[in-house]
């Protein structure tokens, strides 16, 4: 039960994503709005890190991971992201993108800055 509550979902989410980027380009609607996509990449990766995050803290065999959780949280999304852009090059009409890895690590770095902010907050 602890670990459908707390690691699956973000294993789900890797799924999510991997499912997401074998789709050729042509199934997803064309947005008009600059950077759309790169706003879309933050949100995923955002999400991601959030749930990787929970998942290292709950887990009950590595005590220094969950210790070190927001580290190996953000290490695994830039990590996932740079191989979801190289998975994304054997696509047909898509293609690696160096800016699409830097938006899924700004993702998870505004995670980190986000959870950071609150439990300062918390502390005072």
């Amino acid at each position: 039960m602890h670990f459908i509550r707390y690691q699956l979902p973000a294993l789900l989410w890797f799924v999510v994503i991997y499912f997401l980027s074998s789709l050729p380009s042509s199934v997803f609607p064309v947005i008009s709005i600059p950077y759309a996509d790169k706003l879309v990449h933050i949100g995923i990766f955002f999400i991601l890190c959030a749930l990787v995050d929970r998942a290292l803290l709950h887990q009950r065999k590595f005590s220094r991971l969950a210790s070190l959780h927001l580290f190996v949280a953000l290490a695994i999304v830039i990590l996932y992201g740079l191989s979801d852009e190289f998975h994304q090059s054997f696509i047909p009409g898509r293609t690696s993108d160096l800016f699409d890895a830097t938006a899924d690590a700004i993702g998870g770095c505004l995670y980190i800055l986000l959870y950071s902010i609150r439990k300062i907050r918390m502390q005072q």
